[in-house]
């Protein structure tokens, strides 16, 4: 591998370095950690040539690390082996960090798969093996949260717009742009402290909107988190809400997205907070 590039495997019991070149060092051969893998589905149409592609999705990402062991002797290995062991449980998920050359670091989601069963020890002191991790969400994220929110400013004049109230980040006039600059569509989160009520949530790029005809009191939250597989809508009092017809936990887009974000009733104590990871590609 490059020199310039490190690679940290990070759980719950924090982050150890497979690059420190001191325990353990990550060899040429990696795989996986460019892209993921492609399924295109394609439609045949009788008696005509080639086919017509129908979709095209990233599936379960498979990524090998070749890597070296090295204790000072027999039984410091036989420690590094099983603490790197005890690291890697397969019930647990955790992420694999990379840094690039440029300092940038970008994380995936995944799960140690196999690769210890059959280490070759090269010396009393030394080992090879190649470890294997499965991310079933092939993207790699962004080390760093992006987030902002948006609320009111207090009227000194002793009086408020007509209802309903468009909140806006002090830094926009007008509808706010938020920038994914990852490689693909981002999955937010979202945070609305009340007061308020009839929430609507839209991405004019792309004309998607969330509109919820619920009701916040002072103080009581909103969490939504759109992510596949994981969206979820709840109240800090009632509980888990349902989607309402002709509504969608949207993505922000590729690039620029246009949002709208508009509450009811809401006052200077009302806030609404939106946080997303980028998404790449590659490493």
């Amino acid at each position: 591998m490059a020199t310039d590039e490190r690679i940290w495997w990070v759980d719950d019991s924090g982050a150890l370095e497979l690059t420190d070149l001191a325990d353990y060092a990550v060899l040429e051969g990696q795989q996986g950690l460019l892209m993921p893998p492609f399924e295109m589905s394609e439609e045949v149409a009788a008696g005509r040539h080639g086919a017509r592609l129908r979709n095209v999705r990233a599936g379960v990402r498979v990524v090998d690390l070749p890597l070296w062991l090295e204790g000072d002797d027999e039984a410091d290995l036989l420690t590094l082996r099983r603490a790197l062991a005890g690291r890697l449980d397969p019930t647990r998920e955790g992420r694999l960090r990379v840094q690039a050359a440029d300092g940038n670091q970008r994380e995936l989601y995944c799960r140690y798969s196999g690769g210890l069963e059959g280490g070759v020890q090269r010396t009393p002191s030394l080992m090879r093996c190649v470890l294997t991790f499965r991310a079933h969400d092939p993207f790699f994220y962004a080390a760093s949260v992006v987030s902002t929110s948006w609320g009111l400013v207090a009227c000194t004049f002793g009086w408020f717009p007509f209802f309903p109230l468009r909140l806006w980040s002090s830094a926009y006039f007008g509808d706010p742009v938020i920038v994914n600059a990852g490689d693909v569509e981002a999955w937010p989160q979202w945070t609305v402290t009340g007061p308020g009520r009839n929430l609507a949530l839209r991405n004019l790029t792309t004309g998607e909107a969330l509109v919820l005809a619920t009701t916040l009191l002072a103080s009581q939250t909103l969490a939504i988190d759109t992510r596949p597989y994981y969206g979820t809508i709840t109240h800090s009092v009632d509980g888990r809400l349902a989607i309402p017809s002709g509504s969608s936990l949207w993505p922000l887009a590729k690039g620029n997205n246009s949002l709208r974000i508009e509450l009811s009733g809401a006052t200077v104590d009302s806030d609404v907070r939106l946080s997303y990871y980028p998404r790449y590609w590659s490493a």
